[in-house]
């Protein structure tokens, strides 16, 4: 039982990594889906497993998550998920750009999404940053369908206790440590004390740290790979990536100076996928320019319906995008898929029954980044109607639609 294929030309491969990072952290890991080369012999195994094993703490997680019984969620593990497997060649060789006869540049356009203006030399690499409740897995379709247009995509796993399960290779312990999701309410500070005085959502603004370091050891260790793998754009970081929380991730990233010992490739792109902006409070976290003749990377920004219509965090959001644009030079897009739920950007919004709207908000998700990672985005905004049906407020057009913001 597999997830879709992916939509680009080309075959991904998966590859997992973990590796221990330089500063005081157990370890870094991350998932790369990636043009694969795939006629060679031997050919290499198709098929990646879609939950995390050991399936017994992967339950244990969700369910610490969702706060459903682990028994429910065994009863959907058992029968599926644990059968699932990511379309992908495992440990595949990176395809190199010059491998095809036909460059790269003059593929034929797929349906409305224009092929890929670039990959001259080298794949442009594009880092995902997960949200609560998701891991290195959870968005293969989103990722490994822009590995198939031409991508390297780095999706992290973060350990800061957001993911359901997660096993750490510690210097302290023989076997590998289980961690399983963390809520908010359940933790507890040094010495029995309450959360610090005058910060806001203080658990989220740690792990917002810890997950810019992870990033940072991310690329320290990514750069190891590719000087034995090549064929990657190492010195550029195309784009920054991220759904919910990983969307903070991201900004959070762009808005805050790296430790001394870090470096952040140039960032061309920033693509956030329903940010989750709580964690910000009522600040605005803006790139700022590396200097003056540089501008704020272009941004695109895509909500499902759920997120633009609770009112007060879109407007906080809005207020982002907004401050985004005020740098003359950068480009700001704002879009909303109507009746697109939270989840679906996620490979569980096509495993929950009936799948047909989430499919469709992956492929409108998919084909709108393509065009916006292409430089081909060219959109103009419009008033939100907000209408009552049957007692729930909702944006006034069609299902699927993607409307754009002001």
């Amino acid at each position: 039982m597999r997830l879709p294929k992916p939509t680009g030309p080309y075959s991904i491969g998966h590859a997992a990594f973990s590796f221990p990072p330089a500063i005081k952290m157990e370890e870094v890991a991350f998932n790369l889906f990636y043009p694969a080369l795939i006629d060679v012999k031997p050919r290499p195994s198709f098929g990646v497993p879609w939950m995390p094993r050991p399936l017994g703490a992967s339950i244990r997680g969700y369910s610490a998550f969702s706060s459903v019984p682990a028994w429910a969620i065994y009863l959907f593990a058992s029968v599926w998920a644990a059968l699932l497997s990511i379309p992908a060649y495992r440990n595949a060789k990176l395809l190199s750009p010059q491998h095809n006869e036909t460059p790269v540049s003059s593929l034929p356009p797929r349906g409305s999404v224009p092929a890929p203006p670039h990959r001259a030399a080298k794949w442009p690499l594009i880092i995902f940053s997960h949200g609560l409740g998701g891991g290195r897995n959870t968005y293969s379709q989103f990722c490994g369908n822009l590995a198939s247009e031409g991508y390297v995509v780095l999706a992290m796993e973060h350990r800061d206790r957001t993911g359901p399960m997660v096993l750490v290779n510690s210097p302290s312990s023989s076997k590998p440590l289980e961690r399983l999701y963390l809520k908010a309410e359940d933790v507890t500070w040094e010495g029995g004390r309450g959360p610090p005085d005058g910060v806001h959502m203080p658990f989220r603004v740690d792990q917002l740290e810890m997950r810019r370091e992870e990033i940072y050891e991310a690329l320290r260790a990514f750069e190891d790979v590719i000087d034995r793998a090549g064929g990657v754009e190492e010195r550029e970081l195309r784009t920054m990536d991220g759904h919910s929380f990983g969307s903070a991730t991201a900004l959070s990233l762009l808005s805050q100076p790296p430790a001394p010992t870090f470096t952040l490739p140039p960032v061309a792109q920033v693509m956030l996928l329903d940010p989750w902006v709580d964690p910000f409070d009522e600040s605005q976290p803006l790139p700022e320019p590396t200097d003056r003749e540089d501008p704020r990377p272009a941004l695109c920004v895509i909500c499902s319906e759920t997120f633009t219509i609770w009112d007060e965090h879109f407007q906080h959001l809005r207020d982002i995008v907004q401050a985004w644009r005020e740098d003359d030079k950068a480009t700001a897009h704002l879009m909303t898929i109507l009746r697109a739920r939270h989840v679906e950007f996620s490979d569980v919004g096509i495993l929950i029954p009936p799948a047909k709207r989430a499919h469709q908000v992956l492929k409108g998700t998919h084909d709108t980044v393509m065009k916006f990672l292409c430089g081909d985005l060219d959109v103009k905004g419009r008033v939100m109607e907000i209408e009552k049906h049957k007692k729930t407020r909702m944006i006034r057009g069609e299902p699927g639609e993607l409307f754009v913001h002001e």
